[in-house]
């Protein structure tokens, strides 16, 4: 998303540096917790990359459906068993990954997932938003579209 965005390619690192000390990620909580805190997050888009965001949460995709089809992306909250084909998850949340639009023709929803662990779950994965809802927690990050 950053890449599309501001035009460059960030070394990974100095992402995670600089999200480190802004108090977005917290590496050290490892499994135990939420790493990524979506608000410092948002505030961080804004202010190192003038993208604007929002957080969303106990928000039902039919709804975020419309803000995708508006040109909005959204990081989803969602299991991490999406890294795997016709995985029936047994919970939602836990691993992000970045929907990208819906398809005009078909409905799905077209998400990135650069841990998926086949190449069809990892870049322009397309998934049925019925399907795509047993993995999402309902809770993201909205990011608007370019102004």
């Amino acid at each position: 998303m950053l890449a599309h965005r501001t035009k460059r390619v960030f070394p990974l690192l100095e992402l995670v540096r600089d999200a480190v000390t802004f108090g977005v990620y917290r590496p050290e909580l490892g499994d135990s917790g939420k790493r990524l805190l979506y608000r410092p997050f948002v505030q961080w888009l804004g202010e190192r990359f003038q993208i604007r965001g929002s957080v969303v949460e106990h928000t039902g995709s039919a709804v975020l459906e419309e803000r995708l089809r508006d040109g909005h992306m959204l990081m989803a909250s969602v299991h991490p068993g999406i890294r795997h084909q016709d995985f029936e998850p047994p919970g939602r949340g836990g691993h992000l990954v970045l929907v990208l639009g819906v398809d005009a023709m078909s409905g799905d929803w077209i998400f990135h997932n650069p841990s998926g662990f086949e190449r069809d779950t990892q870049e322009n994965v397309t998934m049925r938003r019925e399907t795509f809802d047993r993995s999402f927690a309902n809770r993201g990050i909205l990011i608007a579209p370019q102004d």
